[in-house]
């Protein structure tokens, strides 16, 4: 029965780690057709329903990012925050060259195959140590 488990382990491992190839040609793709540039964080938008805080409320956080191409200025949401953001903060911003309005902060497009890739790893990892351990 144990061996069952570490067999299912190995497999879901395997099967993440084909999910995080896919996340990584994607992103290798999205970044192919972009433009890198420097933006600014200069402020935060808040929604309700995302973050649990002390008080039960939900909130989640993004951050509004403003950068220039061609000397014209756009801002975004970002699609993901991290609690040392701050107003000022330079960002890396990807955007397309046909439609610089259309853009993404470079970190979050990343952050999907590095969690599934870190997942995958360990599973297959204890997977194939017990297997070698338990022949």
């Amino acid at each position: 029965m144990l061996r069952m488990i570490f067999l299912a382990l190995l497999a879901v491992g395997v099967l993440l780690l084909a999910l995080t190839a896919v996340l990584a040609m994607r992103y290798a793709a999205k970044k192919k057709n972009r433009v890198e540039c420097e933006g600014t964080i200069v402020g935060f938008y808040e929604n309700s329903s995302e973050i649990a805080l002390g008080d039960g409320e939900h909130v989640a956080v993004s951050p509004v990012v403003e950068y220039r191409v061609n000397g014209v200025r756009h801002e975004f949401t970002g699609n993901y925050y991290n609690t040392g953001m701050q107003i000022g903060d330079k960002v890396k911003v990807l955007y397309r060259p046909e439609d610089p309005s259309s853009a993404t902060m470079k970190g979050a497009a990343l952050l999907a195959p590095l969690i599934t890739g870190a997942v995958s790893l360990t599973f297959i990892i204890i997977g194939v140590v017990y297997l070698m351990i338990a022949g």
